[in-house]
């Protein structure tokens, strides 16, 4: 596995290249406790940007009548979602800003939170893409990420993958909307095809996922695919964006001996879970022309050149 030292350069959008070599600098160099002291320093200062950023897209993006009530419908998600709450999901629409179409979410659930992160915040905010064609959302939860992408450019074509049923029904219902754009899936991203079984815990949320260290039993199993088999599939020569949040799951993906795929994706937005994740992933990546970048959650991956192979 590649060594953190080693790891490329990561820019933070939106922020001058000087202070990104001044945060790895000090990573790379500084004594812990002058970091602890930092990020302290920096904490509250943090906060509050973030709570201005958050009123101001609130104002940006949702109108006046609505915004009291996301704010209470994202503070009782929060909350829940901190305490492990089982609470009762009543559905309710909200818009997806700046177009015509609407969302389906369930209230009090860890849909309000990503409608807030993927919305209205823009996390999967494109890198320099020229009208893609093909994206394939991998971990496509209740569908919010692939309606942002089909609203956003309205030329490409998405492959929605999602293992959990509870959230491929709704996707499904978030998604038709884009049809026939849009194509839904229930299967998971992972380094080889077989059968797997979805976990217990967390089930219908945003962190669903597969269970690796259980066996197929029938009842919560679902299909395993890869990339690559996705590719073939679905006749796709080259994927444009090729977005991942799978929990966890991009550690198997990354560790395959044949990562030759990569060379057909011109642009990857991924949320790497763990430090395996992340080493895997850079190790699976070393050696191909990619320029990478941080937006809140989100690392992008984008090819420097102009075309995939």
């Amino acid at each position: 596995m590649t060594s953190q030292a080693s790891w490329p350069v990561i820019e933070v959008a939106g922020r001058p290249r000087a202070l990104d070599r001044l945060a790895r600098y000090l990573k790379q160099g500084a004594p812990r406790w002058v970091l602890a002291c930092i990020r302290g320093t920096l904490a509250p200062i943090r906060s509050a940007a973030a709570w201005t950023a958050h009123k101001r897209r609130l104002n940006a993006c949702l109108p006046h009548h609505r915004r009291a009530e996301f704010r209470i419908l994202l503070a009782n998600a929060q909350r829940n979602w901190r305490s492990s709450a089982s609470v009762s999901t009543p559905s309710v629409a909200l818009p997806i800003p700046h177009t015509a179409h609407w969302v389906t979410i369930r209230a009090n659930t860890s849909d309000v939170i990503l409608y807030s992160e993927i919305l209205l915040h823009e996390q999967y905010l494109p890198p320099v893409l020229t009208d893609p064609r093909v994206i394939v959302d991998c971990g496509a939860n209740v569908g919010l990420a692939s309606a942002y992408f089909l609203s956003r450019f309205p030329h490409a074509k998405v492959i929605a993958i999602e293992p959990d049923s509870t959230n491929v029904a709704l996707c499904r219902r978030n998604l038709e909307q884009f049809r026939p754009r849009v194509i839904v899936q229930q299967a998971a991203l992972w380094g080889a095809e077989g059968a797997l079984r979805m976990a217990e815990e967390n089930a219908g949320t945003w962190a669903a996922r597969v269970d690796r260290n259980a066996e197929p039993s029938g009842a919560r199993d679902v299909q395993a695919v890869t990339v690559p088999a996705l590719m073939a599939q679905h006749a796709i020569p080259v994927i444009d964006l090729l977005k991942i949040d799978i929990e966890g799951a991009e550690t198997e993906v990354f560790s395959c001996s044949d990562m030759s795929w990569l060379e057909r994706v011109k642009c990857i937005q991924i949320e790497l879970e763990s430090e395996m994740g992340r080493a895997a992933f850079f190790t699976a990546l070393r050696g191909h022309p990619f320029h990478f970048s941080q937006h809140r959650e989100i690392l992008t991956a984008m090819r420097m050149e102009g075309q995939a192979s």
